[in-house]
């Protein structure tokens, strides 16, 4: 699933700098998604 969001952001040119795994419960997830330096725009069309 990583593998896939990162490819998401990397095709609107967007630089994950780190990804933090907060909490999981069952089948789900909480993660931070730190960036690099990036337009506002970028991130929203990812």
């Amino acid at each position: 699933m990583l593998a896939s969001i990162a490819l998401v952001f990397g095709n609107k040119e967007v630089s994950l700098k780190s990804v933090i795994q907060k909490e999981a419960t069952g089948k789900t997830a909480e993660l931070v998604l730190v960036t690099h330096r990036v337009q506002e725009q970028n991130v929203q069309d990812a």
